[in-house]
């Protein structure tokens, strides 16, 4: 089991927290960039809720009216202290982006073991890390320069269930896509899945062709909806290649002498299979 209260850093808490303080420009910035669940420490969570209500009253914001807020219960005496000491841990604004980046990024972990800890008992327990480079890759999505995506906007529940199904699939081997022409690239992708890129390389005349070939005519054949298209050839082009594929003939004997009439009627029976599928 992964403890999740190990999950955590409280340095990055305390320097947003003594920034936003210190500067109004850091709640101004980030005001729909954290929530009082991403911070570990339950007094971290009170001071950022104190300040958020503070702000979204119209009240000045720093430590002598969080103070005021927070008093009134059996532990005045320490979060008043607790606060004075977050003013010897002020992170400026310019440096408040990379702590919130370490606060985002410890609260999808401690989310993750939730899921993580569910899956012990499913599957004998996977490791952390196989979803560290997932949750790196999620960063941009609350945290890009460019983009500014707020944490508030994310679905935080069914991204990572999202990404634990695809975590407990890959390590059971479930296809959860179309099938390719082999099985073992089949079992090794998890399948076509749909909204995907795939980019198939390989050698000259190594069969990338027919390789495309075969898995178009898999997945029409199975009723799926395939658009095939070229850069290089035109359409009657495409046909007449896909012709020629399927008959297990190169394309410049069609239409020739080269072709005896038995083996032209074989030809003609598998162009209605291949207009079929085109259709």
């Amino acid at each position: 089991m992964i403890e999740i209260n190990d999950i955590k850093n409280d340095g990055a808490e305390r320097a947003v927290l003594g920034a936003m303080l210190l500067d109004k420009y850091v709640i101004d910035q980030n005001l729909d960039r954290l929530n009082s669940k991403m911070f570990s420490n339950p007094k971290n969570q009170k001071v950022f809720d104190s300040i958020m209500s503070l702000y979204s009253d119209g009240y000045d914001v720093d430590a002598v009216s969080v103070k005021n807020k927070l008093t009134g219960g059996p532990n005045d005496g320490d979060i008043s202290s607790y606060v004075s000491q977050l003013m010897d841990s002020i992170g400026s604004a310019t440096s408040a982006d990379f702590y919130i980046d370490r606060i985002e990024h410890c609260y999808l972990k401690r989310e993750a073991a939730v899921l993580l800890n569910r899956a012990e008992s499913e599957i004998g327990g996977i490791e952390l890390n196989d979803i560290e480079a997932w949750l790196i890759k999620q960063q941009d999505l609350f945290s890009s320069v460019g983009q500014k995506k707020r944490a508030k906007e994310v679905d935080m529940s069914k991204l990572l269930d999202s990404a634990y199904k695809s975590i407990i699939d890959a390590k059971l081997g479930k296809v959860t896509g179309y099938d390719w022409p082999l099985e073992e690239v089949t079992k090794a992708t998890r399948g076509i899945v749909p909204g995907k890129t795939y980019a198939i390389g390989g050698l000259k005349k190594s069969g990338k062709t027919r390789w495309l070939a075969n898995t178009f005519f898999n997945l029409a054949q199975s009723g799926v909806d395939v658009m095939l298209f070229s850069l290089e050839m035109t359409k009657e082009t495409i046909i007449e290649w896909l012709i020629a594929w399927y008959c297990e003939i190169d394309t410049k004997e069609l239409g020739t002498t080269y072709i005896q009439p038995m083996d032209m009627a074989l030809v003609e029976e598998k162009a209605q299979v291949v207009e079929e599928v085109c259709r």
